[in-house]
């Protein structure tokens, strides 16, 4: 409506800031948490001339912008108190940026994910036998997300492997329907679409597909959940992603290179996922292996690491007595 009226988004944000900074003091809010762009620039608005300490969550998305030299749309990290960065990629980025004009610090996304137990059934219902080898690929239906490559990759597999081997492909949106038309008579490859319990599915496959394009990828969540799930995962080797396998041994994973101009070449993507096939041994990560995983991204640790964050910064502003809600 205010757009309809003709008011610009600067003061559409000075009003929002207005009525946050209204709350922060009538509720005596020690602290701000922001996790996006727009709500910076909202929360910036609000703590202006209130000393109360900002924190801003960088996802990913300000590297992203840094990285396409976009450098006007990073400017409300500048009235940051401190940064959390979801991997040491973003940190390093944000560092680049900002220099020291805040504290940048690294918190790893928190990830919560029960087994299913649900391989028999999915592998039934999807007409995949015991002894078949089962690729999954979990992520939003966008093309940089690298669902082309993996349905490519697989088809080439497919030439050069007698025994049956499959494709199971997690996600929705326009761009994956017309995918699933064009390789509809593909019996192997499975469009699952766009569910609420992508675990269910990734609980089935032997061995998980990162495939993004990305090059400021933040962090692979599926990539912490395929591993979780006890399945060796094939990655592209962008941003923050081979932090998610720091702990891991060799046998857990296989980071691939970007070619030069940006894409996933899928011949080495096939000759990766043809070496997993020919394993002897079992697919499946054993209990010791990823529980290592589990400590570094789980939720408790995530948890903690904000509390105790959240915590110093609360009670460094206590401590100093010019800091005060005015």
């Amino acid at each position: 409506l205010t757009r309809r009226l003709g008011f610009g988004d600067a003061l559409i944000e000075k009003a929002r800031g207005r009525f946050l900074r209204s709350v922060i003091k009538s509720e005596n809010i020690d602290l701000v948490c922001s996790h996006s762009p727009r709500s910076d620039i909202n929360c910036k608005e609000a703590v202006e001339k209130l000393s109360v300490p900002l924190v801003m969550i960088e996802h990913g998305i300000y590297s992203h912008y840094l990285f396409k030299k976009r450098k006007h749309l990073l400017k409300p990290l500048l009235s940051a108190t401190e940064i959390v960065a979801v991997s040491d990629f973003c940190n390093k980025q944000m560092k680049s940026y900002i220099g020291a004009a805040a504290e940048v610090t690294t918190i790893y996304n928190g990830v919560e994910i029960e087994a299913p137990h649900s391989r028999a059934q999915v592998r039934k219902e999807l007409g995949i036998g015991d002894g078949d080898i089962a690729f999954g690929f979990a992520a939003r239906g966008r093309p940089k997300k690298g669902w082309q490559p993996a349905i490519d990759a697989f088809l080439k597999l497919k030439e050069e492997r007698k025994e049956k081997t499959h494709l199971i492909l997690v996600g929705g949106g326009h761009y994956v329907k017309e995918l699933q038309e064009e390789y509809k008579n593909h019996k192997e490859i499975h469009f699952i679409g766009k569910v609420s319990n992508p675990a269910y599915y990734i609980d089935a496959v032997d061995v998980g597909l990162m495939l993004s394009t990305y090059q400021t990828e933040a962090l692979s969540l599926i990539a912490i959940e395929f591993l979780m799930l006890g399945k060796p995962v094939i990655a592209t080797n962008v941003g923050g992603v081979p932090e998610v396998f720091q702990t891991c041994d060799d046998s857990m994973y296989q980071l691939i290179d970007l070619k030069e101009d940006g894409s996933v070449d899928t011949g080495k993507l096939k000759d990766v996922m043809l070496s997993f096939t020919r394993q002897e041994k079992s697919l499946a990560l054993d209990k010791a292996q990823v529980e290592p995983v589990l400590r570094k991204f789980s939720m408790d640790t995530c948890v903690q690491a904000y509390e105790s964050l959240f915590q110093r910064m609360v009670h460094n502003k206590k401590q100093d007595p010019s800091q005060l809600i005015q």
